[in-house]
C-alpha cells in the first residue's frame, strides 16, 4: 500500500477516535443541503476558524495535504491518488499541491454526483493562483469564526431577525444582557477557536498578535 493512501487512513482513524464536542455552526444546515445537490464545495474563510473541523464531520476520508507523505502521493499522480477514496472526500490544505484542484475537477467533470468533495485550505490561495480551476464545478461557501449565536448553542434555532419576520415569539429582553463595555471586551476577544476557550487575556493577546 502507497504510503500517502495509508497516511491517509491513519488521519481518519485520528479524527473518528477524537472525543472533542464539537460546537454547531450556523454554516452547518447550508453545507448538509447543498451537499445534497452539488458535486464540490469549498469551505472559504480566515485561517484557523474552524473549517477542517466542521467539514470533517461530513466527509467519509479526509485527505490532509500538510502531511508530507500524502502530499507526496498526491504530487505524483492526483487523478490516481483520488481515485477510489470513500466520498465524500475532504481535501484538507489544497494550497500545498494544487494540482489536486485539476484532479478534482476533472473527476467532477467525469461524474457530476453530488455530495463528492470537500476542499478547504488557505483564504488566499485562489487570489495568489495563475488559474482558479475549480471554477464552475466547485462552489465556494463562506464562513467566518465563532458567533455568539454559535457559543450559546443556538445555531441552529432561527435568528431574532427570522422571528420578526415570521411573527414567531421572540425572546424576553434580558434586564442583566451585556452593556458597552461588555460588547467591547467581546469584539476585543473575537471568535476564533482558539481564543474562546479559557484562555488568560495575555494568552489570548499573544495568540492574536502571531
Amino acid at each position: 500500500m502507497p504510503r500517502g493512501i495509508d497516511s491517509i487512513e491513519r488521519v481518519n482513524a485520528k479524527v473518528e477516535n477524537a472525543g472533542a464536542r464539537y460546537v454547531a455552526r450556523l454554516v452547518d444546515p447550508l453545507l448538509e443541503r447543498l451537499l445534497e445537490e452539488l458535486p464540490a464545495l469549498q469551505l472559504v474563510g480566515p485561517r484557523a476558524c474552524g473549517k477542517t473541523t466542521t467539514a470533517r464531520r461530513l466527509a467519509a476520508t479526509t485527505v490532509s495535504l500538510d502531511d508530507p507523505n500524502i502530499a507526496a502521493a498526491f504530487t505524483a499522480d492526483p487523478d490516481a491518488a483520488l481515485r477510489g477514496l470513500a466520498e465524500p472526500v475532504l481535501v484538507d490544505e489544497w494550497q500545498v499541491v494544487p494540482e489536486v484542484l485539476g484532479a478534482i475537477k476533472r473527476s467532477v467533470d467525469h461524474d457530476s454526483r453530488p455530495g463528492r468533495y470537500l476542499v478547504t485550505g488557505s483564504v488566499r490561495a485562489p487570489f495568489e493562483a495563475h488559474t482558479w480551476p475549480g471554477t464552475g464545478r466547485i462552489v465556494n461557501i463562506a464562513m467566518g469564526p465563532f458567533t455568539e449565536r454559535e457559543l450559546s448553542g443556538d445555531a441552529r434555532a432561527s435568528s431574532w431577525f427570522d422571528r420578526l419576520l415570521t411573527d414567531e415569539d421572540l425572546p424576553p429582553v434580558a434586564i442583566d444582557g451585556p452593556d458597552l463595555r461588555d460588547y467591547i471586551e467581546l469584539a476585543v476577544r473575537g471568535g476564533f477557536p482558539e481564543v474562546v476557550k479559557d484562555r488568560s487575556v495575555e494568552a489570548r493577546n499573544r495568540w492574536l498578535a502571531s
